[in-house]
């Protein structure tokens, strides 16, 4: 009976693992780090920088300003995230906030005071007596920007919105965010209301929003995104009476992926019986009347409906 089954032996790696690890690291510098790259890049950002200290003059100021980093393509693995905070997560404060996109990080910028700080550590007299992690935060950093929000272009007057707020991973700035979108909306007659099926993630709605109120919304320092609310339209199952569904058959000339099937059994009906090439092969050797093909059926129809789906997005 045992040589019967599909899976005659399972064998593991020895000692040595021969596939790359990710974020494996080593003693030697990456080949992308190098003098050249940490002068002109530490150049460039402290200037960025530079920029940014007006933003401070403003004695209303109480939050903290949003910028966004461009890393070097091949400085995104995990392995060099810490050199990379390093250089941002000055007075000890957690200053790095995500990932907007590849390549790209989020990070705040609290106070003058830090964001001199920041300065300093792109201030490079000599990369000799570098240590290996700011050698390497040097050479990942390219640039440093003021983050801007994204906005859908799409965005009507009537339209439904979902706005995100960033997480400052600090509750009194969530909290001040919060306090100063709701003043925002409620000068220009928006319409707000929290959203909490997301936990991790700060999420709201907006509605009457104006092109004006739009604009003065999603330039506020605290906001991440503004897109149109998606929405979901559900529809009662056909009565099968009354209904029918067309049957999907492999088009001619098509190539499909074979996919074997190892479950319950697939029941015997129209919808899959022209994707089935090979009949069933009931090794457990079960009486058919001992055989509930209902999860297996399930299971086909799932991929079978996913390969037509796919085929039409192709074509």
């Amino acid at each position: 009976m045992a040589k019967e089954y599909p899976i005659q032996n399972v064998s593991f790696r020895g000692e040595t693992d021969n596939f790359l690890t990710e974020a494996g690291g080593g003693s030697e510098l990456p080949k992308w780090v190098n003098d050249t790259a940490i002068s002109v890049n530490a150049e460039r950002v402290y200037d960025q920088l530079e920029l940014f200290s007006e933003l401070f003059s403003d004695a209303n100021r109480t939050m903290p300003v949003l910028t966004e980093i461009t890393l070097n393509k091949k400085a995104t693995a995990k392995s060099h995230r810490p050199a990379v905070r390093k250089m941002m997560d000055v007075n000890s404060k957690r200053n790095v906030l995500g990932v907007t996109s590849v390549g790209k990080i989020l990070v705040k910028i609290d106070t003058a005071n830090d964001l001199k700080k920041m300065e300093r550590g792109f201030k490079v007299v000599n990369t000799a007596n570098l240590p290996k992690d700011k050698k390497i935060g040097l050479s990942a950093i390219e640039n440093i920007s003021r983050y801007k929000a994204v906005v859908d272009d799409s965005i009507q007057e009537n339209d439904r919105l979902k706005l995100q707020l960033v997480d400052y991973l600090n509750s009194e700035y969530n909290h001040r965010s919060r306090i100063a979108l709701s003043i925002k909306c409620k000068e220009f007659g928006v319409e707000l209301e929290e959203l909490n099926y997301a936990s991790s993630l700060r999420l709201f709605s907006l509605e009457h929003v104006s092109e004006e109120a739009l604009q003065a919304i999603a330039s506020m320092d605290c906001v991440l995104a503004v897109r149109k609310m998606p929405t979901i339209e559900f529809e009662t199952a056909p009565d099968e009476d009354n209904s029918s569904i067309e049957v999907m058959t492999p088009l001619e000339g098509a190539t499909y992926p074979v996919v074997g099937l190892l479950d319950s059994g697939v029941g015997d009906n129209d919808y899959l019986r022209p994707w089935m090439i090979d009949d069933e092969d009931n090794i457990a050797d079960l009486e058919d009347e001992d055989i509930n093909r209902s999860h297996g059926t399930a299971v086909a129809s799932v991929i079978t409906s996913t390969m037509v789906i796919f085929l039409k997005i192709k074509i």
